[in-house]
């Protein structure tokens, strides 16, 4: 019995052990049908040639010719090609053929700019590719519909330096689905986490503007315009410039905000799902652009603020488009009502982001002496009454987002003692520049539910724009601060009753006349650091002309040594610097790419860490993170920021072994 039991011990092994082999054998044999197919398609190879005849250019023109060496025959229809490059705008795309060896209806093209290629296939008209032989010519073209430029500089299948045929490996080819040329090339990068958007709002103490950490902080900035006119729809000068290159000169230059005038009128069309295009975009100069309308433009435009460290104000211009020399927020086509409509939509879309810092109530009401078309300010409810009506429209953008800054401009007129707005004259009213005049605020001010939000603005030029009575006598900085400035204006300052932002000034400098009066109230703000935004980044300001040359890319240097001193040249988040981070610029420790290391960064370390969190603010933020500099981030890394932050250490241990 034992042996027996033995035998049919040793046989069930046996039996199981064959099986094992078998089925590795079959493994094996398995493994070995696939190496061969890999195998017999190793002789398959792309040729390429660069088409395209700048690095800027209306299409991308990868001509090719696919090579087969493979030992065997080769159906077009089981080959698929692609071509690896960055999307810029939102425009769809085709493909086309300058020539095609094998017939333009036997091949075809997908993209899929959201995994970084197009790729190319063919029918089964294409027919077979001869082992020794290859597919022929194929000058294939990628295009937008709306034959809109790309950028092909940062295109990973882009080579200019291939004027003739040769074999190119940064273009894949794929046979049944499987790779058998070329190397893939990188997915799109992510979008990068953008900077919190809730710290940064202000707020306003006597005549002081702070941030939430209660730093004083300067507004600088400048004026772009062109969304408060029909001709436009959008920023005048993107058929010239670029308009991501134009924000980032801003920021270097040293303006922290950007004012952009607008008009009641587009934003209710914009409010009604009206898609509006805007004018004077060119694609060569804005790739990215393409496709976008003029609310998705002034979308991007805040969104690439956050990148440079810049903030916005809207300025609501005039009620209907080009009305901006109206007397009043309210004309024939645009209510009161309206107006109103037209302020909460837009705070409504930009409540959650405080890159849009603050909101100026309307640009420059005015309007001379009597009458129920002059804007005026007191205590009245005539619908006139600009003060009231600010007080409306403040309550009401409150209401959605009470961390905006509220912005008021004045008037033009403003009757002088004895006197009231049914019988001042000429000689009765005190007149000032349009939206310049706010004497009022010493007997009427603004009252709102948040007076901590409310800043006070003034427009203030030179002769050329008008000869003020100011000027039809030798003056200086003196006589137009006792003239005009003070009794207008600046006794707010003075006063500590609020902070006061010069909305517009600027000019030409052809007549000296207008280069003294630009001159004096430049050193006047520089001197008080008064809050502004110069008038204007646009060279087509037709009676002031603008910051930028003619060109839109150069800057009017004798105009810019003027305005320079008058800059904070800080920036207003408190994450991205003013001009954006410098690539390759980091701190270790430093996540957030503040340049500062703190609580924050130890804050957003473990959050990483943890997987809450898949990336950090700072583009360099990862190079930040691994402090002990052991090619990873995890807990040690957030242990040596506490010990630092403690100041039990002070340098990370990646310092150390840089030295």
């Amino acid at each position: 019995m034992g042996q027996k039991h033995f035998k049919k011990s040793l046989l069930s092994v046996l039996t199981i052990f064959a099986t094992v082999i078998s089925y590795l054998l079959g493994i094996i044999i398995v493994n070995a049908d696939d190496t061969t197919e890999d195998t017999d398609f190793e002789g398959l190879s792309i040729h390429y040639m660069d088409g395209s005849l700048d690095e800027r250019y209306q299409s991308m023109r990868p001509y090719i010719i696919i090579y087969n060496n493979s030992g065997q025959d080769v159906d077009m229809a089981d080959l698929k090609v692609r071509y690896y490059y960055t999307k810029e705008g939102t425009t769809e795309e085709v493909l086309t053929c300058f020539y095609t060896a094998i017939g333009p209806t036997n091949i075809f093209g997908e993209f899929h700019p959201e995994l970084g290629y197009a790729e190319i296939g063919f029918t089964s008209g294409a027919g077979t590719i001869k082992d020794g032989g290859n597919s022929g010519q194929m000058q294939l073209v990628l295009k937008k519909t709306s034959n809109g430029y790309y950028d092909q500089t940062n295109d990973y299948s882009y080579d200019p330096s291939f004027t003739d045929y040769a074999e190119y490996d940064k273009m894949t080819l794929y046979y049944k689905g499987k790779l058998v040329w070329g190397k893939e090339g990188p997915l799109p990068p992510p979008e990068p986490t953008p900077p919190p958007n809730d710290d940064d709002w202000l707020h306003v103490e006597g005549n002081l503007i702070k941030d939430s950490k209660g730093n004083t902080v300067y507004l600088t900035g400048i004026n772009w315009f062109g969304f408060e006119t029909d001709g436009a729809n959008g920023f005048y000068g993107l058929n010239k410039c670029n308009l991501e290159d134009s924000l980032d000169l801003m920021a270097k230059l040293g303006f922290n905000l950007l004012r952009i005038p607008i008009s009641a009128e587009l934003i209710l069309e914009w409010k009604s799902g009206k898609r509006v295009e805007t004018s004077f975009v060119n694609t060569f100069e804005n790739p990215r652009l393409d496709g976008l309308s003029s609310l998705e433009i002034l979308d991007y435009t805040i969104n690439h603020m956050k990148k440079n460290g810049m903030k916005a104000m809207f300025d609501m211009h005039g009620a209907s488009k080009d009305s901006y020399q109206d007397n009043l927020w309210y004309d024939k086509n645009v209510s009161f009502e309206d107006f109103i409509e037209a302020w909460k939509w837009l705070t409504e879309r930009y409540k959650d982001d405080d890159t849009v810092i603050a909101m100026d109530l309307k640009n420059e009401p005015h309007g001379k002496f009597s009458g129920p078309n002059i804007a005026k300010w007191d205590d009245s409810d005539d619908p006139n009454n600009w003060k009231r009506a600010a007080e409306i429209i403040a309550e009401e953008i409150l209401a959605i987002n009470p961390n905006v800054l509220i912005v008021v401009e004045g008037v033009e007129a403003y009757p002088m003692d004895g006197y009231d707005y049914t019988n001042c004259g000429e000689f009765t009213t005190y007149c000032n520049w349009w939206g310049g005049n706010l004497r009022g605020v010493a007997d009427h001010p603004v009252t709102i539910s948040a007076p901590d939000k409310l800043v006070y603005s003034v427009h203030d030029y030179g002769p050329d724009i008008y000869v003020q009575p100011w000027f039809k006598k030798e003056f200086d900085i003196n006589s137009l601060y006792e003239e005009c400035w003070y009794p207008n204006w600046y006794y707010i300052v003075d006063q500590n009753i609020a902070p006061m932002l010069i909305g517009e000034w600027g000019g030409k400098l052809k007549n000296d006349n207008n280069r003294k009066w630009l001159e004096c109230l430049g050193s006047f703000i520089a001197d008080k650091r008064l809050h502004h935004t110069f008038w204007a980044f646009n060279p087509n300001s037709a009676d002031t002309g603008g910051l930028m040359l003619e060109d839109w890319k150069t800057v009017d240097e004798e105009k810019y040594a003027i305005i320079e001193p008058t800059l904070w040249k800080k920036g207003l988040d408190h994450v991205i610097p003013l001009g954006g981070i410098t690539p390759g610029t980091f701190k270790y420790g430093d996540v957030d790419g503040d340049l500062e290391i703190d609580s924050l960064d130890l804050s957003i370390l473990k959050r990483y860490v943890l997987r809450k969190i898949n990336e950090f603010p700072s583009p360099n933020g990862s190079k930040a993170a691994d402090v002990d500099g052991d090619g990873e981030i995890n807990s040690f890394d957030v242990s040596l920021m506490k010990r630092y932050l403690l100041r039990i250490i002070k340098t990370f241990p990646v310092e150390e072994s840089e030295q």
